[in-house]
C-alpha cells in the first residue's frame, strides 16, 4: 500500500459523494472536469479501473479506491511534464550561472523563517508554482545550527 496523498484523497472524496471509491460515472466526471478529457468513454474509464485498481473486490465492482486513483495519478497518462521536453532543445553549453533556476530554501515553511510553522503540504505547493529545485531537510534533534 502506497502512502495516502491527501490532496488525492481529498478529489476522490469530492467526486465520489464522500465514498472511499468511485465509480466509472464519478471518474468519468473527475477526468472531464479536472483534467479537462474530451470524449471520455465509460469503456475507457473501465481500463482505467482494470489496470490501476489493487483490489480484485473494487475492479469486480467496477470503482476505483483511493490506492488505484493515487496509482492512476502517478502513472504517466497524468504526468504533467511534456513528454516532448524529455528532449533537450535548447544550448546547454553556456555557464551555470547564466541558467535562472526558480529554487526555494526552507520550502517546508508556510511563512517567515522566524514566526511561520512547518508543513510538507508546501513541497507540493511550490512544485506545483513551478519551483524545480527544493531544499530537503532531515530533522534531527541533535544538529546544532
Amino acid at each position: 500500500m502506497m502512502s495516502l496523498r491527501r490532496d488525492l484523497f481529498l478529489l476522490m472524496m469530492a467526486y465520489s459523494d464522500r465514498k472511499d471509491h468511485l465509480t466509472v460515472e464519478e471518474l468519468a466526471n473527475f477526468l472531464h472536469i479536472e483534467q479537462k478529457m474530451t470524449n471520455v468513454t465509460p469503456e475507457y474509464v473501465a481500463e482505467i479501473i482494470e489496470k490501476f485498481e489493487v483490489s480484485e473486490e473494487n475492479k469486480q465492482s467496477g470503482v476505483l479506491g483511493i490506492d488505484g486513483f493515487t496509482s492512476f495519478m502517478r502513472s504517466p497518462p497524468c504526468d504533467i511534464f511534456n513528454p516532448l521536453h524529455h528532449e533537450v532543445n535548447q544550448d546547454m553549453e553556456q555557464p551555470l550561472c547564466n541558467y535562472f533556476i526558480a529554487s526555494s530554501h526552507n520550502t517546508y515553511l508556510t511563512g517567515d523563517q522566524l514566526l511561520s510553522h512547518s508543513k510538507t503540504d508546501m513541497y507540493a505547493w511550490v512544485l506545483q508554482s513551478g519551483c524545480r529545485c527544493v531544499e530537503g531537510m532531515r530533522m534531527d534533534p541533535n544538529l546544532i545550527h
